[in-house]
């Protein structure tokens, strides 16, 4: 689009017609709203002309031009939004949330909301209102959740950008499931961007999602740079800075006093069951990293009762977000939503405050483990099965152990939500699954220091250049 060679129109086309192919068989973006995109393509298109003309024109974003798609939880000015809640399934909100106003600010396109399970509760995608969203490399599978739609929409090239929220595993999920990547950014308060009723809430955070860590970041500083990244430069100026900053990141990653990537190596993250061919394709991995002259410190802390304060955790977030909907609409919920809230409301203030504290000392275990090894980050599966059949609701047994709920499958991911740590799923190629043969994404899950998500993504994009993929969705 700088060059004028294709328009924000013509790209926006490209992907309508992807819409248009994929989009019924997978159900990835239930609710459009190209029309509304396709007019700001055309303004935009004005902009950029007069921009390269030289003449007098008003300023872009860095993600100008982008199709994106907004979760189906994140209010949109109105475009229905149905918290993939029968309740909810006629709303169409008058504003946008702080994080699709400041991804559309940068320049964004929004054509459509992805579907997510009912109030994101899940990593399955499926709901009464739209029904499942279909893993694209295998349409009886499941996408995971609960950012489901936005992650089979970057698969399938409908978008170019994601956005949506990780309580237990939501963004790196379904990235691990459908081989694209999501960031879960450290937990930290930032009210105007919590978007439910409790804005003080740090468990559950917002992120973003696309196929690339180049992608990725650029989302990243829309959502938590956004007067880095506002509407105020040429879109030639924009590709100027950025391709400087990546080259000076590839300079620094070449360099002659750059030390080597150290890795904190957990194929079970300290025990967790991992499934057979999960374990063989990490392993695979691993190979392939340490080829590349990467030091692997094989290892992870202990973080005892962390399971437990996760389940705390999560239910004091489901009461304080979802009670008053239980007290009036019960029999309109979905039996896990119901089961979290209830859970919740078991729970004791000494309960609670134990669970703070657990959940603090896991940040500072994690922490000190890779300041006395001095690792860059850590890295292991982002989840512990393939993906499985759409029917099945949730995974009960890994390894022929028994899970005790139906979030326990989710632990690799939920144990850095409790810490607090910046994670992301990274493509890590495929796993051939032994009873049917079938050829299955995975992720590899790479996590970093507190509030240094932008040296976790230096270090993933060191890594995803070693594991670069080939192959696309069916």
């Amino acid at each position: 689009m700088t060059t004028g060679r294709i328009s924000a129109r013509e790209l926006l086309a490209e992907h309508q017609r992807i819409i248009a192919e994929h989009n019924g068989p997978l159900n990835a973006l239930p609710t459009l709203c190209l029309a509304r995109a396709e007019e700001e393509a055309d303004r935009l298109d004005k902009t950029l002309a007069a921009q390269r003309a030289g003449r007098k024109a008003t300023g872009v974003g860095p993600l100008a031009g982008m199709a994106y798609c907004a979760k189906d939880m994140f209010d949109s000015e109105g475009v229905r939004t149905t918290y993939g809640s029968p309740i909810f399934a006629n709303r169409i909100p008058e504003k946008d949330a702080e994080i699709v106003r400041r991804i559309r600010q940068a320049g964004a396109l929004l054509i459509g909301k992805s579907n997510t399970p009912e109030f994101a509760a899940g990593s399955q995608t499926f709901n009464k209102v739209f029904g499942a969203t279909r893993n694209p490399w295998s349409t009886g599978r499941t996408c995971g959740g609960s950012t489901g739609g936005g992650a089979v929409a970057l698969a399938t090239n409908m978008v170019m950008l994601a956005d949506g929220s990780d309580l237990a595993a939501s963004l790196r999920n379904p990235a691990s499931f459908c081989s694209v990547t999501g960031l879960r950014p450290s937990s930290h308060l930032e009210p105007r961007l919590q978007t439910g009723l409790n804005p003080f809430n740090t468990l559950s955070m917002v992120g973003p999602m696309a196929r690339t860590i180049a992608d990725l970041r650029e989302c990243f500083l829309a959502i938590f740079d956004p007067e880095g990244c506002a509407p105020n430069r040429t879109l030639q100026a924009w590709v100027e800075l950025r391709d400087a900053q990546a080259r000076q990141r590839a300079a620094i990653a070449a360099g002659k006093n750059t030390k080597h990537l150290r890795l904190g190596w957990a194929p079970d993250w300290g025990g967790l069951p991992v499934q057979q061919e999960v374990a063989a394709q990490m392993q695979a991995c691993a190979d392939q990293l340490s080829a590349k002259g990467i030091t692997l410190v094989t290892g992870f802390p202990k973080l005892p009762d962390v399971r437990q304060a996760f389940l705390t955790l999560r239910g004091q977030f489901f009461v304080a977000e979802f009670g008053e909907l239980y007290a009036h609409h019960r029999a309109e919920l979905k039996d896990t939503v119901i089961w979290n809230i209830e859970q919740g409301m078991r729970i004791t203030a000494p309960e609670i405050a134990r669970a703070e504290k657990i959940r603090a000392l896991a940040r500072t275990r994690i922490e000190e483990y890779m300041q006395e090894h001095q690792l860059d980050a850590l890295a292991g599966p982002t989840n512990q099965v393939l993906p499985f059949d759409l029917e099945t609701p949730y995974i009960t047994n890994i390894n022929g152990i028994e899970l005790d709920t139906y979030i326990d499958w989710l632990a690799s991911n939920f144990i850095f939500t409790v810490a607090g740590m910046p994670a992301l799923s990274l493509p890590a190629g495929f796993a051939k699954e032994s009873a049917t043969g079938a050829l299955l994404p995975l992720g590899l899950q790479l996590v970093g220091r507190w509030a240094d998500d932008m040296a976790l993504m230096d270090t993933a994009e060191r890594i995803e250049s070693i594991l670069s993929l080939s192959a696309t969705p069916c």
